[in-house]
């Protein structure tokens, strides 16, 4: 998604339904490590101005389509950036995926079936800490494609969270962009 499109921006929601409180919000990062989006002048942000709170599941998801693959009949994928500032391990962030239309949720980062069965498992995706700047990532489940029975044009939701314990930090959380 492009944060500066409309049109891509029906793609995604922020799930509010969950939480009314949901941090996430689209904008031009103006926090302490966060400052620059990726592809100015918005990304997807934990809060633009404000830290992270404490005790938050936060989550939003990007509506996808499934589309040709070329070794798979159909297949999605997801790439885009990312830049992290948490406390390691105990506040993090979270991606999965689900083939059923939200029915069924699968974490792409520490599920083993799933990371046995993608092409370029995601295991270098660390959504905690500090990333030090934005980082490329990239996620093919094509080969899941089969095994959950994922056809051409079936929508395929991917859901990004980010969980914070009860310590305050003051840390600037997590942001996706492109």
């Amino acid at each position: 998604i492009n944060f500066e499109d409309t049109v891509s921006m029906q793609y995604l929601r922020i799930d509010t339904a969950s939480n009314p409180n949901n941090i996430w919000q689209v904008g031009a990062p103006q926090k302490t490590i966060f400052i620059n989006a990726y592809s100015s002048p918005n990304v997807i942000v934990t809060d633009t101005v404000n830290p992270y709170p404490i005790n938050d599941t936060s989550s939003f998801i990007i509506v996808a389509i499934a589309g040709d693959g070329y070794t798979f009949p159909h297949t999605a994928s997801l790439q885009g950036e990312y830049s992290v500032n948490s406390d390691t391990l105990t506040d993090f962030g979270m991606i999965e995926f689900s083939p059923d239309n939200g029915t069924s949720w699968y974490d792409i980062v520490n599920d083993t079936f799933i990371t046995n069965n993608i092409f370029m498992p995601p295991d270098w995706v660390i959504l905690t800490g500090n990333s030090n700047g934005w980082q490329p990532f990239y996620v093919n489940i094509a080969a899941l494609g089969p095994l959950f029975n994922i056809q051409l044009f079936d929508t395929v939701l991917w859901r990004f969270s980010f969980i914070s314990d009860s310590i305050q930090t003051n840390k600037d959380g997590l942001m996706f962009d492109d």
